[in-house]
């Protein structure tokens, strides 16, 4: 039973560009369709539940938007919301239940890449398209499957990023000494890899590599192992709750080094949580809330309807379902392959993250954006390569 999900229906226009305010000149016109669902799968308890949370509510106001310029014979569509608990056991049941007895169309999620990959094992299986908003794992298309596809930059695109900005040796003192922190889940695992393989290609210096453990509240001992090991720059690749108490004991122990991060640490909650010690640090930035017209706007409406701003994980929820109501009103029907297809040629989505585009595996192939905290806030700062 998913005693967890909730149900929303709303109705969807045939030209489902509307969601980032430019219609599609392509669509076709529309006709009557049965309804479709599409389920939001994601962290809605427990530690993760921001991340979830965020990717629910920009969902929920993609489908919202959609609704109030729908035509009135366009297809129907249900947003389903599930609480995978960041448990990738409970995802995986979750997915099979969702496919097989409610017959969704699609799935937007996971938001961590173990619960993605237990959903695309389900969604290869069923042949059923999946858009994951967050999971920056390489490995989730890598394997293959034409049916998985990622709207932001995996972990090797991000650790390229942040290696043209540090990684490379001063000419006058020769390679950076770098300390690479992780956490010990998937997400820290994977990303600290990749940063390590493009720290190894710049000529980087790693001085130290450690991970810590989800939950872990008492960074003391490696802050003192960091001091120790005196690096110039410190790689964290973790969630925002551990990142925030790391770089409090990081800079507690003395250490003055540049911190820098994946899209782990970009929520309003780290600075929060850090307070003065979050000051300088600079991360991957996979939405900038003040890069165009479309995402100015977005924020504001946003705001009216949830109270706040949105981070990342909304805006990359609110673009997945657009993504997929564009993808649907191409192929003139929420058939899963005819959708799969549609996702596949996408070129220019026009969301408020940017222009989306998918490779040939279904990643995202946009430039990464880095910034840095100044005064509680996340400023941006350039693009990587």
């Amino acid at each position: 039973m998913l005693c967890a999900t909730k149900h929303l229906t709303l109705w969807l226009a045939a030209a489902a560009g509307l969601v980032a305010g430019a219609p599609l000149a392509d669509a076709p016109a529309p006709v009557v369709r049965p309804e479709a669902a599409v389920a939001i799968v994601g962290p809605l308890t427990g530690r993760a539940s921001a991340y979830g949370a965020s990717q629910r509510d920009g969902s929920m106001l993609a489908a919202e938007e959609l609704a109030t310029r729908a035509d009135s014979v366009g297809p129907r569509l249900r947003l389903v919301f599930a609480d995978d608990e960041a448990d990738q056991t409970r995802a995986g049941a979750l997915a099979r239940d969702l496919a097989v007895r409610d017959g969704v169309a699609a799935f937007v999620g996971a938001v961590n890449s173990d619960c993605t990959h237990q959903i695309e094992m389900v969604c290869a299986k069923l042949h059923v398209p999946q858009l994951t908003t967050s999971s920056t794992d390489p490995s989730v298309t890598d394997t293959g499957s034409p049916w998985i596809f990622r709207c932001l930059a995996d972990d090797v695109l991000q650790a390229k990023a942040i290696a043209a900005r540090v990684f490379a040796p001063d000419s006058r003192r020769g390679p950076r000494p770098l300390a690479l922190l992780s956490q010990n889940n998937r997400y820290g695992r994977m990303g600290i890899v990749e940063v390590a393989r493009a720290a190894d290609v710049a000529g980087a210096r790693i001085v130290l590599d450690e991970k810590f453990e989800s939950g872990t509240t008492d960074f003391d001992g490696l802050a003192a192992r960091v001091a120790a090991a005196r690096p110039e720059a410190v790689v964290l690749w973790c969630f925002y709750r551990e990142g925030a108490a790391l770089v409090r004991a990081l800079r507690a122990a003395g250490v003055t080094a540049e911190v820098l991060a994946g899209d782990g640490l970009v929520s309003p909650e780290f600075p929060r949580l850090a307070g003065d010690a979050a000051e300088g640090a600079i991360v991957t930035y996979p939405f900038d809330p003040d890069a165009s017209e479309r995402s100015r706007a977005f924020v504001v409406r946003f705001i009216a309807r949830f109270g706040r701003a949105p981070d990342s994980f909304a805006a990359h929820g609110y673009d997945a379902v657009g993504c997929l109501a564009t993808a649907a009103a191409r192929a003139g029907s929420w058939d899963r392959a005819a959708v799969r297809a549609a996702l596949a040629a996408t070129r220019a989505y026009p969301g408020v993250t940017g222009d989306l585009a998918f490779d040939a595996t279904g990643n995202d192939v946009r430039p990464v954006r880095l910034a840095r905290v100044e005064h509680g806030r996340f400023v941006p700062i350039g693009e990587g390569p």
